[in-house]
């Protein structure tokens, strides 16, 4: 329950039939072990020291890292247990694309619940899944609702959400007994804007790109923001720009997300040689390891996939994750010096007041809407919602504590949980 960017990971388990509903695993991108994860490979993963793999079943609400990488490291503990996993069509593509990233085969049950026509059912754990919208594909909440012996409880984990699907929301999930929110957002004002807002300005920054006079324009971001990605290809291509992909899981990304979007709009040629291109889609934006801008500005990375020159323009479609911010900032630094007279484009409310002052004088629009719901937002989501308890969750305790404040401030009882602790519903 930890916050962006941390692993998140939460389960509920039925006491008098030994059963356990995880919902997400996920993994950190934070530099150091934050004290409730084991670091592996760079990163924080779940501790699975009370888990019974024999009578698991995993829920994935989305595709993000911070949501689903833990199950690799859980396949690699028990790849012949028989462990269930749900999930949208996109977030099981991605996990199938992690398994074979990391050449692991298992022996679970993988149910694609966009394909299945009866609700889920685990134990004593009847399942619904509700669509949401994120900055992903197939992004959802799930509605949990338990029978006991004389008793039952009703559960809804909304997952990571920004304002949208009203409808779905109101009609399934009304009076429940604990609601389990996103508070990541709840210290920004206003209302939080649907991810199209960016592509305007998208459109613009490709319109005004051209690697003929070196001017090219290199986008980058999570490679799972899929859509935003099919877009920025539909306005290359029908202005006639050359457009590359840096990076294998972004090109992987765009690849198995491709049915899922009108095949018209993809239909244009991807360039292998980004020198040659007008526009270049890159990973790097949190300066991962290895990734395409990291390498692009690294002094001792050997061969680069990816070169920056002067007069590039580089935009950073993603915002940035607190846990990355100190090797996010000291990246764009040094990508500053390299496109000088380019410009470093930033999302106008995701980096506001994190640059240094290196990005003092680098330009601002919305190219990366928030996928997370403001405090407005949330308190819409309460009024329609009316639920008994409100646990927020997946932010830092200080935004916790104010959607526990407005919580109450509403009428409902709000009750905040540590990172680890085990309470009893």
């Amino acid at each position: 329950m930890s916050a962006i960017g941390q692993l998140n990971c939460l389960t509920l388990e039925d006491t008098d039939a030994g059963d356990q509903l995880m919902i997400d695993c996920g993994w950190s991108l934070a530099e150091a072990d934050n004290g409730f994860g084991k670091v592996a490979n760079g990163g924080a993963f779940p501790d699975f020291g009370g888990i019974n793999p024999d009578r698991l079943c995993v829920v994935l609400t989305h595709g993000h890292d911070d949501h689903v990488r833990g199950v690799i490291k859980m396949a690699q503990l028990w790849p012949n247990r028989a462990i269930t996993v749900m999930g949208s069509t996109f977030t099981m593509r991605r996990l199938d694309w992690l398994f074979g990233k990391e050449r692991l085969r298992v022996c679970w049950r993988l149910l694609d619940w966009d394909q299945s026509a009866r609700l889920p059912v685990f134990g004593n754990f009847q399942l619904r899944p509700l669509a949401v919208h994120h900055s992903i594909p197939g992004a959802c909440g799930v509605e949990v609702r338990w029978y006991g012996r004389d008793q039952s409880k009703r559960i809804i984990h909304l997952g990571d959400y920004a304002p949208g699907g009203w409808s779905e929301l109101y009609r399934f999930c009304k009076e429940p007994d604990y609601l389990l929110v996103d508070a990541t957002g709840a210290d920004k004002q206003g209302s939080t804007p649907h991810q199209s807002k960016a592509y305007s300005a998208l459109q613009k920054l490709v319109r005004d790109a051209d690697g003929r006079v070196e001017r090219r324009l290199i986008v980058c971001g999570f490679s799972t923001t899929v859509e935003r990605w099919h877009k920025i290809i539909e306005f290359a291509h029908k202005q006639g720009k050359r457009i590359a992909i840096v990076g294998s899981s972004m090109r992987e990304m765009v690849k198995i997300s491709a049915s899922m979007f009108d095949p018209k709009k993809a239909r244009v040629a991807l360039l292998g040689n980004c020198h040659l291109a007008d526009v270049v889609l890159a990973t790097g934006s949190q300066a991962e390891p290895g990734s395409a801008l990291e390498r692009a500005v690294a002094a001792d990375s050997g061969s680069k996939s990816l070169e920056l020159h002067a007069g590039d323009n580089v935009a950073v479609s993603a915002s940035c994750i607190p846990a990355r911010r100190r090797a996010v900032g000291e990246m764009l630094e040094q990508v500053v010096w390299s496109i000088e007279p380019g410009c470093l484009i930033l999302d106008e409310r995701g980096w506001s007041g994190r640059g240094r002052e290196a990005l003092a004088g680098a330009e601002r629009m919305v190219i990366s809407p928030s996928g997370h719901a403001t405090l407005a937002d949330i308190e819409r989501t309460l009024s329609l919602i009316r639920p008994k308890c409100v646990i927020p969750i997946s932010a830092h305790r200080g935004n916790r504590v104010i959607v526990a404040d407005a919580a109450k401030r509403l009428g409902y009882q709000g009750r905040l949980v540590k990172d680890g602790e085990i309470i009893e519903l």
